[in-house]
């Protein structure tokens, strides 16, 4: 300000020394732009204070240049992968021991049930039953049926021995099956016109000298055959007599 009020004075002090109106206004416009111009200079030169209210966002978005833009896709494409991977979990699956056996039947969706007891198979259409052990289908093998409280026999095939007799390796016995498919314990049994005992605990097939309860009598088996013997035979250096209609000794 001290610098336009000098120019202002040189002014007047001009329009006087000359004596014309006209040159004072020149000066005055002068001195009022040099004042407007020092004014500029002084306002950028002094910082702004801080203003109380903070700013508020601009609803509209400012325009992004192609460039720009396209590095931000990137950048949102990027950070949305890394956050679907961040989230993806991956469930552990259990294995259920009974489901690693060979056979399984289909269940619902990828889950399959053991097979175990009777199970209907097809064989060319035909439905057959089967026996299954935690999935394993019973071949040349003795099981218990605890819904029959009953010994059943599976053949190499996997049929059930039914009306016929059956040689049991391990145990070195015979045992005989009645039309059900049950082992014949504790009782005689008539066969081809000939007349067996079965063991009322293991069923096997009785040889030699046999003491029957139900007839209260001894009788006598063939070794070999299994078969009653009638009549005169010679049992462990003896000679002995079997009556010919009931065996009996």
């Amino acid at each position: 300000m001290k610098s336009s009020s000098k120019i202002i004075s040189s002014a007047l002090s001009c329009s006087l020394m000359f004596g014309s109106a006209a040159l004072v206004l020149p000066a005055v416009a002068y001195a009022e732009n040099v004042d407007t111009v020092v004014a500029q200079q002084q306002a950028a030169e002094t910082p702004a204070a801080p203003s109380a209210t903070p700013e508020q966002p601009s609803d509209q978005t400012a325009p992004v240049s192609p460039e720009s833009s396209g590095n931000a896709t990137i950048q949102e494409n990027q950070a949305q992968a890394q956050a679907d991977d961040d989230q993806q979990t991956v469930t552990p699956t259990t294995e259920d021991p009974d489901t690693t056996t060979p056979d399984t039947q289909p269940g619902d969706g990828d889950t399959q049930t053991v097979r175990n007891g009777w199970q209907t198979d097809y064989l060319n259409g035909i439905p057959v039953r089967h026996w299954y052990d935690n999935g394993v289908m019973a071949r040349n093998k003795e099981v218990w049926d605890s819904t029959t409280n009953q010994w059943l026999w599976f053949d190499a095939d996997g049929m059930q021995a039914r009306d016929k007799d059956v040689y049991m390796p391990k145990a070195k016995k015979w045992v005989r099956y009645d039309l059900n498919g049950y082992m014949i314990k504790g009782r005689e049994d008539y066969r081809n016109g000939k007349w067996y005992y079965f063991d009322a605990v293991t069923g096997a097939m009785a040889k030699g000298m046999t003491y029957l309860r139900k007839g209260k009598k001894w009788v006598y088996y063939d070794y070999v055959t299994g078969q009653m013997q009638y009549g005169a035979h010679i049992v462990n250096g003896r000679h002995l007599y079997f009556d010919p209609y009931t065996g009996r000794q």
